[in-house]
């Protein structure tokens, strides 16, 4: 299945992340730091720049006004939905502040009101947002699981 990837410039990324062709990378402003750190060097990059401070030269570039409704995360998933994109992943995007954190569960919410999918990547866990009735995991996966309705 073909994944947006959403990077902010907070705490949790994958480990020897290598997107595949048909997936798309997204910078929500300051993330692009954080890929630039990874050797990925032109993904789109979205957001009002006020956390990067400039605005880089070498990626397609969405700017936004600071004062708007949405934060960068939101705009870079609606971006992914606009093209096509169903599952994402939004790394990078929780930990660093608390009420980005929050926006970003919330995020999670929007994304699985539409029929999708995602997953928030902290630190030491992964948050998701579900509409399903059952919930499944892979028998390699260990770990706690906590449920709560929103």
């Amino acid at each position: 299945m073909k994944t947006c990837y959403i990077f902010g410039s907070a705490l949790g990324f994958p480990k020897d992340f290598k997107p595949r062709d048909i997936d798309l990378v997204i910078a929500a402003d300051a993330g692009y730091l954080k890929l630039k750190e990874m050797g990925i060097t032109h993904p789109l990059t979205v957001g009002d720049f006020d956390s990067l401070g400039e605005i880089p030269k070498n990626c397609e570039i969405i700017k936004h006004p600071v004062k708007k409704d949405d934060t960068d995360t939101m705009l870079a998933v609606k971006i992914g939905f606009e093209r096509g994109y169903k599952n994402f992943c939004l790394c990078g995007c929780a930990g660093k502040r608390l009420d980005h954190t929050l926006a970003n569960l919330q995020t999670l919410s929007y994304i699985a009101e539409r029929s999708g999918k995602a997953h928030l990547i902290g630190e030491d866990y992964i948050a998701s947002a579900i509409k399903e009735d059952t919930v499944s995991f892979n028998k390699s996966q260990k770990g706690n699981i906590s449920v709560f309705s929103a």
